[in-house]
């Protein structure tokens, strides 16, 4: 462990990844010496850090501490907290200290990652999962054959969706990842249900693909009943919507953002900008953009986006594999060494 310290105000900061903490200081001339003490300073989201400065020296019974987190929720003052990030990304937490007429600073920087959903139909489990493939979780789905998972944060609040085949017995589950909350059951609106997305835009819907149906379901929130259904009669120009293997949703298109399908038959992949109703007569329209990429990934099960670029579960070689949107090539960067026979859906959590 390395420190180094810079007098009259300025920072020191000290590292120790290895061990899981990160601490700071700062010395003043006054002898305020401000050390701050967090673990652990990586993991995947969320990450609970713990937090202390009760290694700082010159504090007096007059000191104030104030701490502030990066990531936009209010400061936390006290000599020791804890603080959940929600959101991956990197973060840089600091410490003011005020005693004695004196002010010091000290920060350190927590580096938050996301993690990795995904289903597996032959175990009946949903796995969270690292970025290098480590087993964070594991949760048993109350139906079989669960084929699509997402998820819904709604403040502190994350929820799964699953949608299982349940042989014959289609269902939908809420799951609380915490297993605090119990599972809470829905009739899946297709015969074979697959993908699950969660729509964040305006209006918000969980948009689910069936593989029997050959059909999109915009479900509203509160009871996943159907909105909204599409299929080949709504696009009569496109020879799609034979084998559902995919489905995302992504933001940036106005309010509502964007569809992503991608079709198993031709392993083409499709982007729906969704146009929200223009009035209460009316509803959602999809309407296709541009023209489809072909993505070169055999054996595809289910995808999503990270960080601008698709990941598709190749079930045949159980990997998750990082693709390039201009080109459709893999990358070379892969998730792999998971439980499991048969991934099914795949949701990453940022």
């Amino acid at each position: 462990m390395k420190r180094m310290c810079v007098l009259r105000g300025l920072v020191l900061a000290t590292l120790a990844i290895g061990l899981g903490l990160v601490s700071g200081c700062a010395l003043l001339g006054g002898g305020l010496t401000v050390v701050i003490t967090a673990t652990p300073v990586s993991g995947t989201v969320p990450l609970a850090v713990a937090f202390h400065a009760s290694d700082s020296t010159g504090i007096g019974d007059d000191a104030t501490f104030a701490w502030s987190f990066d990531d936009g929720t209010p400061a936390h003052e006290g000599a020791v907290g804890d603080h959940t990030y929600r959101d991956a990304g990197t973060y840089t937490l600091t410490l003011t200290v005020h005693s004695g007429g004196s002010v010091a600073t000290a920060s350190a920087t927590i580096m938050v990652e996301p993690a990795v959903w995904i289903t597996d139909k032959n175990l009946g489990k949903v796995f969270k999962l690292s970025l290098t493939g480590e087993t964070l979780a594991e949760l048993q789905v109350p139906s079989t054959q669960p084929t699509g998972v997402t998820l819904v944060e709604t403040g502190e609040n994350l929820r799964l969706y699953v949608a299982c085949e349940g042989d014959g017995r289609q269902k939908i589950w809420q799951i609380d990842p915490a297993g605090v909350v119990e599972s809470v059951e829905f009739s899946a609106q297709g015969q074979l249900p697959r993908n699950l997305t969660h729509a964040a835009g305006s209006p918000q819907r969980i948009w689910h693909t069936d593989g029997l149906a050959r059909r999109f379901y915009g479900l509203n929130m509160t009871d996943l009943q159907r909105s909204e259904s599409f299929g080949n009669t709504y696009f009569p120009d496109v020879d799609f919507l034979h084998t559902p293997v995919g489905l995302s949703w992504t933001p940036e298109a106005g309010e509502a953002g964007y569809l992503w399908y991608l079709e198993g038959d031709t392993g083409l992949l499709y982007q729906l900008e969704i146009i929200p109703p223009v009035d209460i007569f009316s509803g959602i329209q999809l309407d296709l953009v541009g023209d489809p990429l072909e993505i070169q990934v055999e054996s595809v099960s289910a995808m999503d986006w990270l960080d601008g670029y698709l990941w598709a579960v190749d079930v045949d070689r159980h990997e998750i594999v990082q693709v390039d949107p201009a080109t459709g090539e893999p990358t070379g960067l892969k998730v792999t060494g998971f439980p499991g026979a048969s991934p099914a859906g795949l949701e990453f959590q940022e």
